[in-house]
This record gives C-alpha cells, structure tokens and sequence, in this order.
C-alpha cells in the first residue's frame, strides 16, 4: 500500500512478545486480516491487539504518535456507552522490526466494512449517539494543532489535485471503428448519476446514443456478476454495481423510444 512499507510476520511478533513481555508469552499470536492502511494488526490471545506502523519512519516521531494515540484512547474510554481500545502497553523495536508498536485491548465484533450497515437506521442513530458524546467531551482550551483531516480544509488542495483524475488508459487493443455508443458503457461501470451525466453533457450524446450505450453496459454486467462470482470477485462486483446503477436510471420511456423514424 505504501512506499518502503514494512513487513511485519506472526514469527516477528511472537519474538517481540516473547522479549519484551514474558508474561504473554503463553498467549498466542495471529495476524488479523484487515483494511487498515495504517497498522499491520496482530491478536495476541483472545484480549489483546498490538498494532505495529507500516510506513517507515523515524523511532521517536513515531514513539510520540504511539504516546499521543494513548492519551486519547484513555480520555475517551468509558465517556460514551460505546466500547473503544484502551491502551496496555508500547513496544520497543527489535526482532527485525525498526520502530516502536502498541497494544491496546481487543474489542469483538465486526467492521462496518466487512457488513455494510448502510440500510440500518439503528446503526445511524447508534453513531449519533456516539458522536454527540464525543462532542460532548471539554477540550479544556486546546485546539486543533496537528497535521492531516481536522483543520483547514484548504490545506488538502494539493491533495485533492492529485485524486480522482484519469491518469491513462492501459486497455487499448480493441481500438477500431465499432458502434459509438459502445464507449459510453464507462458511465455505468463507473460514475454515479452527477458525474455520468457531466460526461454525457460533454459528449453531447442524443437520447438514443446514449439509451445504447446504457443497453451495451447492461449486456456487460450481466455476465459479470454470474461469470466471475468465484474466479473475480471485484469483477463481479463492479458488474453488481453497474447494474444497480441502471435500476436506478429511470428516464422518461419516450426519450428511449427514439426519433419518430427509428
């Protein structure tokens, strides 16, 4: 994910373990499957998590986000009905690994990205809750004062410069003169309504090209989603997704009739 990332294995942990806190050393070690883009997540028997930084980086700038990263998980603790990781303990480099790690408490469940609660009213109103709570905690005078989202907006211009541009385009081999509308089938698989109709503006596509290039995506997707279930999963989704898109395009039935001549 990152440049330079490390690699930390279950055989790393265990000796860090093992070295710097024997009295774990009967506790097994599991990596845990995740999406965290920040740390690589490691059970250490059935209560405890230790979180090792990926992307490299100096020991003590790291030993002070580790620090600052506990203060606030036990300023937090029992402040709202809701559980969150409270911290046990820092780890030292060692065993290969170059920097400092953490380990805080286990909490059970599931992420929101493994069950997508996106239907679920009670979820919403659970992080509400959970929200005004932490809106609710004294600041005691501080400010925001570090890096990253929290400040400025403005200051992720650059940033927001850099994401979400066409940077090329890798699959060129079936160039040649074909139906027109075949090239619209990228609105479907992928933009949602605003965008995809910024692209037709653009193109200036009539009801009729562009009614095509929707039946040219749907005959794609619907080979996707059956076809690559097991072999390609993300293809299969993106099939999925194309197809929820169409569902949701409900236009005028006249305009996809087409001219009086058609």
């Amino acid at each position: 994910m990152h440049a330079g990332q490390l690699e930390v294995s279950a055989e790393t942990v265990r000796k860090l373990v093992d070295e710097q806190f024997p009295r774990w050393r009967d506790l097994g070690v599991r990596a845990v499957d995740s999406a965290g883009t920040v740390n690589a997540i490691f059970r250490i028997g059935r209560q405890l998590a230790a979180r090792f930084p990926l992307q490299p980086s100096d020991v003590e700038s790291v030993r002070r986000q580790l620090d600052s990263e506990a203060r606030a998980a036990r300023e937090l603790a029992g402040r709202t009905r809701f559980a969150t990781p409270e911290p046990v303990a820092v780890g030292e480099p060692g065993a290969g690994y170059p920097l400092p790690w953490s380990v805080q408490t286990w909490l059970p469940g599931v992420t929101a990205i493994d069950q997508d609660p996106g239907e679920s009213a009670a979820f919403a109103r659970d992080l509400a809750e959970f929200i005004r709570g932490v809106r609710a905690i004294d600041t005691r005078g501080r400010t925001f004062s570090g890096r990253g989202r929290g400040g400025d907006l403005r200051c992720h211009d650059a940033w927001m410069e850099t994401c979400g541009r066409l940077a090329g385009i890798l699959d060129v081999g079936d160039l040649g003169p074909a139906d027109p509308a075949l090239d619209l089938v990228a609105a479907w698989h992928l933009l949602e309504a605003g965008p995809r109709q910024v692209l037709r503006d653009d193109l200036g596509c009539d009801d009729l090209d562009w009614a095509r290039g929707k039946a040219w995506a749907f005959e794609q997707a619907m080979g996707l989603v059956w076809y690559y279930a097991g072999s390609n999963p993300a293809m299969s989704r993106m099939g999925r997704r194309t197809l929820q898109r169409i569902q949701a395009d409900t236009p005028d039935e006249a305009r996809l009739a087409g001219p009086p001549w058609a």
